[in-house]
């Protein structure tokens, strides 16, 4: 959140991945807030992010969202539509609020949204612009690497993109 430090650390940098989250349980930000994270450290976040970036002249902004924001909400099931309704609606509406960000922004950028991220062994992940999805699941390594690649390489420029595997 601090302009000053993050312009520092973007010093040399081609592209930047954003990957900000409340890492705390989620019904215990629901019905306390979060302890040590801004409710809106996606948006407020993501928003300082791009603001140094043009700063300093990079380009490349892939971030993670996630799955049920936008146009892939129509993939989730009804008993996770209330989830996200009940218990997760702060975290999806600070997601919509950084996509709004990302898209405003002039910037050659990626939105991932993956489904449940998991723990497990690796398999192939499965990219869709349609947010078609084959599972409602995908590793967390598999998307990390997913993520750093797309830093590099650049495909779907100013494209939003499901994932699962």
């Amino acid at each position: 959140m601090d302009p000053c430090a993050l312009g520092r650390s973007l010093e040399g940098v081609d592209a930047v991945v954003v990957a900000l989250g409340i890492s705390e349980n989620p019904v215990t930000v629901r019905l306390r807030g979060a302890r040590g994270t801004a409710d809106d450290v996606r948006s407020r976040g993501t928003a300082t992010t791009v603001a140094a970036m043009e700063g300093h002249g990079i380009d490349r902004l892939v971030v993670l969202s996630t799955y049920g924001i936008g146009d892939s909400a129509a993939g989730l099931s009804p008993s996770m539509r209330l989830v996200v309704a009940g218990l997760l609606g702060p975290q999806f509406r600070d997601h919509e609020k950084q996509e709004q960000i990302v898209r405003r922004a002039p910037l050659d950028w990626t939105i991932a949204r993956p489904v449940n991220l998991v723990d497990g062994p690796r398999s192939a992940v499965y990219a869709d612009t349609g947010m078609r999805t084959v599972s409602m699941k995908v590793g967390a390594e598999q998307v990390g690497g997913a993520l750093a690649d797309w830093a590099l390489d650049g495909p779907y420029l100013r494209e939003t993109v499901a994932l699962s595997s």
